[in-house]
């Protein structure tokens, strides 16, 4: 699934980057990542993968995501 998604993007001229996290990962690990990705002004979206393991808060990662680079409208604001 999300081959496809890197794939299509791709097939309409983005360039994907695909950040895999192991899946003990910890929350500060990924929160600095979106962070980083948000003040970057070459990145103009960001896609968090759900299913996000048990031990971290798939709202408290999405909440991190600038509105306009939510790419998937999960974020609170743009709910």
């Amino acid at each position: 699934y999300i081959r496809q998604k890197k794939l299509l993007g791709e097939k309409m001229g983005f360039e994907v980057e695909l950040v895999r996290f192991e899946e003990d990962a910890r929350a500060e690990d990924i929160i600095s990542k979106i962070k980083s990705l948000n003040a970057d002004a070459d990145i103009n979206g960001v896609i968090v993968q759900s299913p996000l393991p048990t031990h971290l808060s798939w709202y408290e990662i999405v909440s991190l995501i600038v509105p306009d680079e939510d790419v998937d409208g999960v974020s609170p604001e743009n709910i």
